[in-house]
């Protein structure tokens, strides 16, 4: 198992890893981080635009570093509004599909415990959600792009299809706290609340007090 040095939390001492693409990104190493990732069909294309543009603004108006409050807040206008409307079940929902959750599991496991700790995870119809801390000398993101390019190239193989499977930018974000963490486990965890048995998967659930 891979061992955390110091806290495995947000450090504002410790140097901060700034990236971004379509969305921003900011690592730490060693740290516990919330990953979302998503089918490509998941959210219909003008949802998409306004949510990129939401988050623009709302980087504009916020330089990094960020507080406790301001993460509070992005998540409150940003992430919990995508997150509600991924739930809703739009799109094609392959990941109904136990041999393709399957397939998606077996990505996940392989970089297990050698790139990435997976703490818990849960595989919705059209998404994943995941928290997990990186192995020193990896970002979580690339181990995630590579699940998700394994995957998506034997996914399309299994159910005959061609394109794009998964949206190429998973969303993450740094562990604050304690709190933080037992909240997101907890979400994790209630997520599939309501769905019929057999069209979600749950993983890991393991609760530490680090």
């Amino acid at each position: 198992m891979l061992q955390n040095s110091g806290t495995p939390y947000f450090d504002p001492q410790q140097p901060i890893g700034f990236w971004r693409n379509k969305l921003p990104h900011w690592e730490q190493t060693g740290k516990v981080e919330f990953i979302t990732f998503r089918l490509d069909d998941s959210m219909p294309q003008i949802i998409v635009r306004q949510y990129r543009q939401l988050k623009e603004q709302f980087v504009k108006e916020h330089p990094y570093p960020w507080n406790t409050a301001t993460y509070r807040l992005y998540g409150e206008i940003i992430t919990n509004p995508m997150q509600k409307y991924m739930d809703a079940g739009y799109g094609s929902c392959v990941l109904k599909d136990p041999a393709v959750r399957r397939i998606l599991v077996n990505a996940i496991d392989f970089f297990n415990n050698e790139r990435f700790l997976s703490w818990a995870y849960v595989i919705m119809p059209n998404h994943v959600h995941m928290l997990a801390t990186p192995a020193p000398g990896y970002e979580l993101s690339t181990t995630i792009s590579s699940v998700m390019r394994f995957s998506a190239k034997n996914i399309n193989k299994l159910i005959g299809r061609k394109g794009q499977l998964w949206r190429e930018e998973p969303f993450d974000t740094i562990i604050r706290n304690h709190d933080h963490y037992r909240n997101t486990l907890e979400y994790i965890r209630h997520n599939p609340d309501g769905l019929p048995v057999g069209s979600f998967e749950l993983g890991g659930l393991e609760f530490r007090s680090f």
